[in-house]
């Protein structure tokens, strides 16, 4: 019915509604602020990793909203907007973090948030003004006072750590039960879900993450100003000790149709501000403005927070100093009777924290040149704990069973600087001019070099079964060279016969070539025909031996892209 009322003042062009109209739909959670779990160290955006192996932690959020829910009522003459009035002026929320870590892999999390106060300005749309139909409420009450909003019940897991530059990627699911007051704004009265992608890495003092989230109801009768959403959100933080300075941009939009187009459901902000951290404990504040006027946006938000995490499985005791009474000093003191305090060791590898080049990680309390850290002994800066050759300097790979092991970058099983032909797969040999390199076809220049020929039945098109292999690895080429985005097919004879049937035969035999490798995978738009005929000889037709060579297939490479598949895809290649 909501919806109906706006379709109507939308065809009366008197009255609009920014965010909304359909204030018959009170069954909202208005506030667009859901905090990131409790020792993610953000604000709105989780991380895509999990932190502790077994740690427990705890955040109080308080936040304000200014003006979420706004009426703008235009000029039924004009068509401009003559007042506008604050239904939600404000929101004061608060919410209440728990979560608990799992072998650095599973998070668990809950949020038990409450709006401590709200309240607006009650407006009426008066009739002298705005041509209203006779079904649309004159007036709209604002919500007063304290209430529930919905909980949500949380968990991430961890598919892939972050390994060097690759960053570490995480699944999430979250479910709010309807906990909230309906009549207030601050519950849907339904289930909700959301299940969530995450992407982040940390790199020295800074860090990143994104998520993507497709939230649903269960249920509901479409009682709500918002249904199915897609969420989205990104931060960047940066480390200065224990001072961190945080950026993050999140919002939501209607994710279904059912949403009148009169109700602005599409909801971004931005938040700026700090944290610090002291021990266990932390705070933060941050602030900013709505940049949409979505449903729930508020012109400006400020949150505060307060927090602190702690590890259960492993003890962490301070440093103490015990004192011990000395006697009346008749006789010298003995300085080793007297007890004096452990140095800090944070990580706990016996490194104390002033001598540990890596005071915050477990490592080796022998390394030479970085005592404290983990110990890499092939120098390639991957612990050895994560390389897969911790014996041979390697690189960081996405590939899991060779991260660290040296490059090997076409994947034959021959490292790079023993390969002959590092971009092309391989055959080992004894020969080290020829290691690694294809047994048959190989990248030249501006040619495909096949090292035999293409063989036809005498006087015909149709290609010979014993070269059926050859092209096989001539298509193996296609798919490993993707920068090569067209080749021209040529065909060639020798001068027995007539020129006009050399040439019609060349042609037909190149188009029967093309054929093969499109049927076997490569795309046609990479590929042309050409027919020479005898008219390009590479050597002497007066002996048997030199017309063998003039009859042959050769492959040339007319055109590469920077842009690899993507060029010939878009058929952007003449």
């Amino acid at each position: 019915m909501a919806f109906a009322w706006v379709r109507a003042l939308l065809c009366a062009a008197t009255v609009s509604m920014v965010p909304a109209v359909a204030l018959g739909q009170s069954a909202t959670a208005l506030d667009r602020f859901d905090p990131a779990p409790a020792g993610d160290g953000s604000f709105a955006v989780p991380r895509a990793d999990v932190a502790g192996d077994l740690r427990a932690s705890g955040a109080f959020v308080l936040g304000y909203g200014h003006a979420p829910l706004v009426l703008r009522i235009g000029d039924a003459g004009s068509g401009q907007t003559a007042s506008h009035a604050r239904i939600v002026s404000h929101q004061l929320t608060a919410h209440l973090l728990v979560s608990v870590d799992v072998d650095r892999r599973v998070k668990f999390d809950l949020d038990i948030p409450f709006t401590a106060s709200q309240g607006g300005e009650s407006p009426n749309i008066d009739p002298s003004i705005s041509v209203v139909p006779g079904d649309v409420p004159r007036s709209f009450p604002s919500p007063t006072g304290a209430a529930m909003n919905d909980v949500r019940l949380g968990a991430r897991l961890v598919l892939a750590r972050q390994r060097g530059k690759l960053p570490a990627a995480s699944v999430g699911y979250a479910v709010w039960f309807p906990s909230g007051n309906a009549a207030e704004y601050t519950g849907t009265g339904s289930i909700r879900h959301a299940p969530s992608i995450l992407l982040g890495a940390e790199y020295g003092r800074h860090v990143w993450s994104v998520q993507l989230a497709r939230r649903a109801q269960d249920s509901g009768d479409g009682a709500g100003l918002l249904t199915s959403e897609v969420l989205f959100g990104a931060s960047f933080a940066s480390r200065v000790n224990d001072f961190s300075a945080h950026v993050e941009l999140f919002g939501s939009t209607n994710a279904t149709d059912s949403v009148s187009a009169a109700v602005s459901s599409t909801h971004l902000e931005l938040l700026v501000g700090g944290r610090y951290r002291f021990g266990p404990l932390s705070a933060g504040l941050m602030g900013g403005p709505g940049l949409t006027r979505g449903i729930g946006t508020p012109t400006f938000r400020v949150l505060g927070t307060v927090g602190a995490s702690f590890d259960t499985q492993v003890e962490r005791r301070l440093p103490t100093v015990t004192k011990k009474v000395l006697p009346t000093p008749k006789k010298p003191v003995d300085p080793a009777s007297v007890v004096r305090a452990k140095p800090l060791d944070t990580d706990g590898d016996t490194v104390p924290d002033a001598q540990d080049v890596c005071p915050l990680t477990m490592g080796d309390p022998n390394a030479a040149e970085r005592r404290g850290c983990p110990s890499d002994r092939d120098g390639d800066r991957i612990v050895d704990v994560d390389d897969r050759c911790p014996d041979e300097p390697g690189v960081a790979t996405a590939d899991p069973a060779r991260f660290g092991c040296p490059a090997d970058t076409d994947g034959d099983g021959i490292v790079d600087v023993a390969d002959a032909c590092p971009n092309e797969k391989g055959d080992r040999s004894d020969d080290p001019k020829t290691s690694g390199c294809p047994r048959l076809v190989r990248v030249t220049g501006d040619q495909i070099v096949i090292m035999q020929e293409v063989n036809f039945a005498t006087a015909s098109d149709v290609i010979s079964p014993d070269s059926h292999g050859l092209l096989e690895q001539v298509a193996s080429v296609f798919a490993q060279h993707s920068e090569i985005t067209r080749v021209a097919v040529e065909g060639h004879t020798d001068d027995v016969g007539l020129v006009d049937h050399n040439l019609a035969l060349s042609q037909r035999r190149a188009v029967a070539v093309v054929r093969w490798l499109v049927d076997h995978g490569v795309d046609a738009r990479r590929l042309e025909a050409r027919g020479f005929g005898p008219r390009r000889p590479i050597a002497s037709n007066d002996t048997a031996t030199g017309k063998a060579k003039n009859r042959r297939v050769e492959f040339q490479i007319l055109k590469r892209s920077p842009e690899g598949a993507r060029a010939w895809r878009e058929g952007r290649v003449e």
